[in-house]
């Protein structure tokens, strides 16, 4: 245990000598002498200022009370001052802070409403739009050139790559504004890898990327909302195929975990420095953010997922290793 430090009042009052000659208790000329003494003559050297005037009778040991207590109300009065001046501007601050907080709020607000109007307003012409591309892609409104054939074939991937556009830009809105829900139901994930391979091939075979899943004798149900977890699966196997070069592979796997199932996809692509593993579920977020980056995509996908997993009371696991894959995973509690 440390000893306190005791301090005579002399000794917690600044520019005493200073103090004296401002009271009118000692003159300058007197205050040269002592401090003349204090640095000149060696049995002053360790003795303070105050003990030094009185030696010298130039002051009594009553004067220099009430100079030391004159000093201390002083600088009692000036740390009270202080001390209610920083009260105020942290009060100001405090509040310059909760005003700015709720106008952040609003402004949020509004563009989260904003991105929603302008969402659903695009949504009902584009259904038009790729409607009567595929009547006519299928010739049901007459025979096509296979020049014109192509064009239309190009024209329906794009409306459909912008028609998920806006299905996330909705669903994003949707969390945002916390009016989305998830219903849990037992669901068998055969039939949710199915149809999630049968939906991913087409993007896989444009980039040549062999997808494969399998599923543990044990792993075959979980609890889950299906619609939901098989958007999440869906955007984690499209970044895969995405941040994967050609001739690659992409893996989904389900495996027991104690009272849950593992969810994995596993690919082995460009991979992700450790130092982006949290930025990336940043909404609207690219690892490669140059306006002349290779890979595509609004950045949404993976903080969607984040927030639709964590409505399943779980959360998205990554490992990864640049130019060695990554895996993504998270956890689905096993029916009851």
């Amino acid at each position: 245990m440390t000893e306190k430090s005791f301090y005579a009042p002399e000794q917690l009052v600044p520019k005493l000598g200073e103090t004296l000659v401002n009271m009118g208790l000692l003159n300058e000329e007197g205050l040269k002498v002592a401090l003349k003494a204090q640095k000149e003559q060696p049995k002053y050297a360790n003795i303070l200022l105050g003990e030094v005037l009185i030696d010298l009778n130039l002051i009594n040991q009553q004067t220099l009370n009430a100079a030391v207590t004159e000093q201390i109300y002083i600088l009692k009065s000036q740390l009270l001052k202080a001390n209610q001046d920083l009260e105020k501007r942290v009060q100001q601050r405090t509040l310059e802070l909760q005003n700015a907080l709720t106008k952040l709020a609003e402004l949020s607000q509004m563009k989260a409403n904003f991105i929603s109007n302008i969402s659903h307003e695009l949504r009902t012409p584009l259904t038009h739009i790729i409607g009567y591309l595929e009547l006519i892609g299928n010739q049901d409104l007459g025979p096509l050139t296979s020049n014109q054939s192509a064009a239309v074939s190009t024209m329906i991937r794009s409306s459909s790559q912008l028609d998920k556009l806006i299905n996330d830009l909705i669903m994003f809105t949707s969390i945002e504004n916390e009016n989305i829900k998830v219903y849990l139901q037992t669901i068998d994930l055969s039939v949710l890898f199915e149809s999630v391979l049968i939906k991913s091939q087409p993007f896989a075979n444009q980039q040549s990327i062999k997808l494969t899943h399998h599923i543990a004798e044990t792993a075959k149900f979980a609890q889950a909302d299906q619609d939901k977890l098989q958007w999440v699966i869906l955007q984690l196997i499209e970044n895969a195929i995405k941040f994967s070069a050609k001739g690659g592979k992409v893996s989904l796997s389900a495996q027991p975990e104690g009272e849950h199932i593992r969810i994995s996809i596993t690919d082995n692509g460009i991979g992700i420095p450790s130092s982006q593993f949290e930025r990336i579920f940043d909404p609207f977020y690219q690892i490669d953010g140059s306006t002349t980056r290779k890979y595509g995509g609004t950045g949404m996908g993976l903080s969607l997922a984040k927030k639709i997993l964590l409505l399943h009371k779980s959360e998205i696991r990554v490992k990864s290793k640049e130019n060695m894959g990554s895996e993504f995973s998270f956890l689905l509690q096993k029916p009851l």
